[in-house]
């Protein structure tokens, strides 16, 4: 990829005014950042000044081809999709800095003429904005106008999805919006909207997993949303189906990091649903924090995972190593009062005081 993006860029200055190298640049820079900023299927942090100076890049070479063709709805799409990356990560290292990004990608796409917005592309590259946007604003604790983007993302997709039944990467898609919606109202302090989301999640997954049932993939994402669930009902009094899900999700968990090549995030979603289960028969403390422990070490620089381990520390009566933990989670996020940030000074603030 790096090689490509050289090439790219070496054509792009021989022949400036050729739209086609330019975009054709901006892929190849943009698919360098994506590389160099992910691991395991998710945005990391390793790697991060690399990936975005290949995102600098990649939105210069758009930027370039939007000049050369400013109405051409390809060139705005993907110019867009390059300003939402950039936000994805810099928000690994300053949150409030990435709203501009996806703000930017809007605009681009605002841009697109009217006859051109209802493409497969434009949609996508619009229901993928939004939900940068409003995952950002709902991590910034500005809930109205995250729930709205999100709100909208999820109606995109799920047209999209409707459109094309047969089409198992559009179904898969409509996931993410109602993830997020379910994740951002517990934020805003609205347990029964975010259950109502994660249900209808699983259910997405139970009809990915009847076309695919050894998807491992599928089987994660969906236990994860399992054993949030099943705290989300037993808070709320529903016994059996708290059970019910805690059950088929903690087992899935357990099952899927057991095994050697376990990824440091399927590591640290099943030591954190093992600590913190609402079903006692369920919990595991010990098993949660060798889990944490792995992942930690495969992944040291993960603010989650550091929380997840500072809470097995402290499960296993461990105060020392429970602060410490804590510690390093905030000196990975941004110093930004956000709510991730105001829920892990509450935590270290009692790991640090209360009894253990």
């Amino acid at each position: 990829v790096e090689e490509a993006a050289r090439e790219f860029d070496k054509l792009a200055s021989r022949w400036p005014s050729d739209v086609e190298v330019r975009r054709q640049a901006a892929v190849a820079f943009q698919s360098l950042g994506t590389a160099l900023g992910a691991g395991n299927g998710y945005v990391n942090a390793q790697n991060l000044d690399a990936a975005l100076d290949a995102m600098r890049k990649a939105i210069g070479q758009a930027s370039a081809a939007a000049q050369l063709r400013p109405r051409d709805p390809e060139v705005l799409a993907a110019l867009a999709m390059n300003d939402k990356r950039m936000g994805d990560l810099t928000e690994l290292r300053d949150r409030p800095a990435a709203t501009t990004f996806f703000r930017q990608a809007i605009d681009v796409l605002d841009r697109i003429p009217a006859k051109d917005r209802d493409t497969p592309q434009a949609r996508n590259a619009r229901s993928s904005a939004l939900l940068g946007l409003g995952w950002n604003l709902g991590n910034l604790g500005d809930f109205p106008p995250a729930l709205a983007a999100l709100e909208e993302a999820r109606r995109i997709r799920d047209r999209i999805s409707e459109e094309d039944p047969q089409n198992i990467g559009a179904l898969f898609f409509r996931i993410v919006p109602y993830r997020n919606l379910g994740i951002v109202n517990g934020y805003a302090g609205h347990p029964d909207a975010k259950l109502r989301y994660f249900l209808t999640a699983i259910g997405i997954y139970d009809r990915l997993l009847d076309k695919s049932p050894g998807h491992q993939g599928y089987r994660f994402g969906r236990a994860e949303l399992q054993s949030d669930a099943a705290n989300l009902s037993a808070e709320a009094g529903r016994r059996e189906q708290a059970l019910q899900l805690a059950r088929a999700g903690i087992s899935t968990l357990k099952e899927i990091a057991s095994a050697a090549q376990a990824s440091p995030v399927e590591l640290a979603v099943a030591a954190r649903a093992l600590l913190e289960t609402k079903i006692p028969a369920l919990a595991d403390a010990k098993l949660g924090l060798v889990l944490a422990k792995r992942a930690a070490a495969l992944d040291p620089k993960d603010s989650e995972v550091q929380q997840i381990l500072g809470e097995g520390y402290w499960l296993n009566g461990d105060r020392p190593s429970a602060v410490e933990a804590l510690e390093q989670a905030l000196a990975l996020i941004e110093p930004a009062p956000t709510p991730t940030r105001r829920t892990l000074e509450k935590t270290l603030a009692q790991y640090r005081t209360a009894p253990i």
